[in-house]
């Protein structure tokens, strides 16, 4: 790991690029940061990056947070990977690999909130994965989250496992805009997790806008939820079929 921060609280790491022509770099093949603190590591401009094909930008821990407002974090596989909070304000966070995601989100404890900036899959990969759905994704504000996935149990935003009986909201929504920009589903909801969308934009081509496979519940009060072309669903709903 280039930087790995253990014992750390509060402003754990700062990241800025005080070079003159405005391209620093912090980069390494594995993991470029590592926050193993309960410590908030904040990139306000420059770029991480991790060059490995299977490399982690940014890795974060349960009790920590990992903040981007500005600059970018991009990687082959994961550009960010945490078990804790991941907030979004402007910048670029990418993943450039056809299986990589931009951002993992892991754990109850891990939750996903973008209000500005891009969060994309620019190869086929996922924007944002929320590996227990339990913790929430708050898009909002000025956010664009898009991909180019084609898979059938994906998505630009692809959600996992909470309790078959849990209501919890799993994805929230209030402006923005979440796209798949291939084809494939701009929303995939493989479990219980609801869906609550207020405003913004959700958008597929030929696609699904919002795949919804199991037995998740999807609310739609305000904004715009639309597919294009013949073959495209706005929403698809298994449990109502």
């Amino acid at each position: 790991d280039a930087i790995n921060l253990v014992n750390s609280t509060g402003t754990a790491l700062t990241v800025m690029d005080s070079s003159s022509l405005g391209n620093g770099k912090l980069e390494a093949v594995n993991i470029a940061i590592n926050n193993a603190s309960s410590g908030t590591v904040t990139i306000t401009d420059g770029t991480v990056s991790s060059t490995g094909a299977n490399g982690t930008a940014i890795s974060g821990s349960a009790d920590g947070e990992i903040k981007v407002t500005g600059g970018t974090v991009t990687a082959s596989n994961y550009a960010i990977a945490s078990e804790g909070a991941v907030t979004v304000e402007s910048g670029t966070v990418s993943s450039t690999g056809a299986n990589g995601r931009a951002i993992f989100s892991s754990r109850i404890s891990g939750t996903v909130t973008i209000s500005g900036g891009t969060v994309s899959a620019t190869n086929g990969g996922t924007a944002i994965y929320k590996g227990d759905s339990a913790g929430k994704v708050t898009i909002s504000g000025s956010a664009t989250v898009t991909s180019a996935n084609t898979s059938n149990t994906s998505g630009t935003i692809c959600l996992g496992d909470v309790p078959p009986s849990s209501s919890v909201t799993a994805l929230e929504i209030t402006g923005g805009t979440v796209k798949n920009t291939a084809g494939g589903n701009a929303v995939y909801n493989g479990y219980a997790g609801a869906i609550n969308i207020s405003g913004g934009t959700v958008e597929a081509t030929s696609g699904k806008a919002i795949y919804n496979k199991s037995s998740g519940a999807v609310t739609v009060s305000g904004g715009t939820v639309s597919a294009d072309g013949t073959s495209g669903t706005a929403i698809w709903n298994d449990a109502a079929q």
